[in-house]
């Protein structure tokens, strides 16, 4: 569908990011079509955040404040300045 398309186009541009990243941040990626291989951790984040919009990017701070919570597709240079924020003392 649409929304896995852009899904996939987003985790690519994604995937940069992320491996600059690495050693400082948890990734939770979540397949929202396989609910029965989900963990207590994505059920929480699912329910939490997830509102039937495929992409979601959700950016929690450590002290699990979302920083970002966008229901489309966002560049990388946005999901790189909200990890900047959250990663902000």
């Amino acid at each position: 569908d649409d929304g896995s398309k852009r899904s996939d186009q987003q985790a690519a541009d994604f995937l940069p990011v992320l491996v600059e990243y690495a050693d400082r941040i948890d990734v939770v990626p979540v397949d929202v079509t396989d609910r029965e291989a989900w963990t207590k951790v994505e059920h929480k984040l699912v329910r939490t955040y997830y509102m039937s919009k495929v992409p979601t990017t959700v950016v929690l701070a450590g002290d699990r404040r979302p920083v970002l919570l966008k229901f489309h597709r966002i560049s990388a240079a946005a999901l790189e300045a909200a990890l900047e924020k959250a990663l902000r003392p």
